[in-house]
């Protein structure tokens, strides 16, 4: 069953810091303003679930119910085992 990691988190990526950048951000708000979105920039939930967050290929569910099913059972079963996996 293919899947992925997925995306890492985007807030770290520089997009962020570009808009915070840009000239339009600079015009609207204060740099104590920008300032601060800079220093709050930190979300651990974001970054738990990056890591730790499995992707399936969206084709995977376009399949029958049936196989649906199957990878459903087949994820709980991962779960409810996970502490003999790590």
């Amino acid at each position: 069953m293919p899947c992925s990691g997925g995306y890492g988190p985007q807030y770290r990526d520089g997009l962020i810091e570009a808009a915070l950048n840009s000239k339009n951000f600079k015009r609207s708000f204060p740099k104590k303003r920008l300032d601060r979105y800079r220093q709050e920039l930190d979300y651990p939930g974001n970054d738990q679930l990056c890591e730790e967050a499995v992707w399936l290929s969206q084709r995977m569910l376009l399949t029958s119910r049936s196989d649906m099913d199957d990878i459903a059972d087949a994820i709980l079963k991962v779960y409810e085992n996970r502490d003999q996996l790590v």
